[in-house]
């Protein structure tokens, strides 16, 4: 289970609590997501890959591609047939880094891995989980939250 207060498990939280998807600033900050299935699957590969190819090594693991947070507030929305007029829009957050995109090619290159499962497949293997286990990560809702404060004295939630 991932932290409650990254997006994609705060904006599934949400949803099945009944909450709105808060966006900070106009959502066009975008990540790369893996699913942590290609993540082990990647974490094994390296582990078991004889030590002259790792020992030494960095590699990325990455899908190669980057979704906005709000067209992730989209997706949630859509997958759970929740209202799109429950995304609301706050302030960006400081020091907001605009995009991260991993490349995976190197890890690809020496290892033979590469992601298997799409936004989309993973997404809704993310929502079934977070369906079916609400017992073990309602236990930290007060981690969805946390409270930034900036130099002049002024809180954000992230």
């Amino acid at each position: 289970m991932q932290h409650l207060e990254k997006v994609v498990p705060r904006f599934i939280t949400s949803v099945l609590l009944d909450e709105k998807l808060t966006v900070h600033g106009s959502g066009e900050a975008a990540r790369d997501f893996v699913h942590v299935d290609d993540t082990c699957r990647a974490i094994d590969l390296i582990l078991q890959a004889p030590d002259n190819l790792v020992i030494g090594e960095t590699f990325n693991v990455a899908s190669g591609q980057h979704r906005s947070i709000l067209d992730i507030a989209r997706d949630v929305v859509g997958v759970m047939n929740y209202r799109m007029d429950q995304i609301q829009f706050i302030d960006d957050r400081p020091g907001q880094v605009v995009r991260h995109t991993g490349d995976w090619s190197k890890i690809n290159r020496v290892l033979g891995w590469k992601p298997l499962l799409t936004w989309q497949e993973g997404l809704q293997h993310t929502i079934a989980w977070y369906e079916a286990n609400r017992d073990l990560w309602s236990r930290q809702l007060f981690m969805r939250q946390i409270p930034i404060i900036t130099s002049s004295v002024k809180t954000f939630y992230h």
